[in-house]
């Protein structure tokens, strides 16, 4: 299906925000496709506090077959150091034809010509077909957390590979002409989080791929584990704790080997739990990084 993007004028957004029909659009609406009332009141609050479009504003996707109105997507905030929220949301009847992915491609293009260079979707780990619209747009998982209605969702994230803005640095080459960065955070805080989600653990055969021969780790318990004792606990979990996940860096110790840490927790019925100061080594094998070793560290204070 191919759609585009409608924006809203501000008497739209007035309409929506007060639960109607934008006028002129009354037939050409599909059922279930118009963003809730609160999509774009919080739009027009951006606009308010002095925020231009595209951040301020809604969209609506068109399907550009028959013109029809079939769903609302948009950004939930302005940029913040480049990096923007989207959301996103279609019609039941147009739903499983790609209408949503299109979508997304185009808002985040919108978002990397008005100069952002990161955009995040957050998605329950329980809603597969969301889940398949940000991978099918290019999204790679970040993190993990807990949102403002205490909800655990993960972090999607894709990042501009051109950005508009080109700095030049102290000897007046721009950014553009640094060499690339060996060592990618993005790349490997997402392996590292890929072994904190339910999916990876039930594989083995995964696991092995990411887990060094001569892994080992400390637990936060101060026990060490081997790479066999941690395949085996693994394994053969049949539940997995939930993990949130956040304050990554990255620092290249060498060719090929970096130093990830990061702070987790786990959540339970109670909120967050076993807050945790964690540290991975990671090395680049012909076959792809690998964990080489990692420990976690009680924090001192919860968060």
């Amino acid at each position: 299906m191919t759609v585009h993007l409608l924006q809203l004028p501000t008497a739209a957004l007035e309409a929506l925000a007060a639960s109607r029909v934008p006028e002129g659009l009354e037939d050409h609406v599909e059922p279930g496709s118009l963003p809730p009332a609160f999509v774009a009141a919080r739009s027009l609050e951006l606009a308010s506090a002095g925020h231009p479009v595209p951040w301020s504003t809604t969209f609506l996707i068109v399907n550009q077959e028959d013109a029809r109105i079939i769903g609302g997507c948009g950004f939930k905030n302005a940029p913040v150091v480049g990096r923007v929220e989207v959301g996103y949301g279609v019609a039941p009847a147009a739903q499983g034809h790609g209408a949503a992915t299109e979508a997304l491609r185009l808002l985040v293009g919108t978002a990397f010509d008005a100069g952002a260079t990161e955009v995040v979707a957050e998605v329950s780990p329980t809603n597969f077909a969301s889940t398949r619209v940000v991978q099918k747009a290019g999204f790679e998982k970040v993190g993990a957390r807990l949102d403002g209605d205490n909800e655990y969702v993960i972090q999607w994230a894709r990042r501009s590979r051109d950005p508009l803005v080109v700095p030049a640095d102290a000897r007046g080459r721009t950014a553009r002409d640094q060499p690339a960065p060996s060592t990618s955070l993005q790349e490997i805080q997402a392996l590292e989080v890929e072994l904190h989600h339910p999916g990876v653990r039930c594989t083995r055969e995964r696991l092995e791929q990411l887990l060094h021969p001569d892994f080992h780790e400390v637990g936060r318990s101060g026990r060490a584990y081997d790479r066999d004792t941690v395949l085996g606990y693994l394994s053969s979990l049949k539940a997995h704790p939930a993990v949130v996940s956040d304050s990554f860096a990255l620092v290249e110790l060498g060719p090929g080997v970096a130093l990830l840490t990061y702070r987790s927790a786990q959540v339970d019925s109670a909120g967050l739990v076993n807050h945790t100061l964690r540290s991975s080594i990671w090395m680049m094998f012909p076959s792809g990084w690998q964990l080489r070793y990692h420990q976690g560290t009680p924090a001192g204070q919860a968060w």
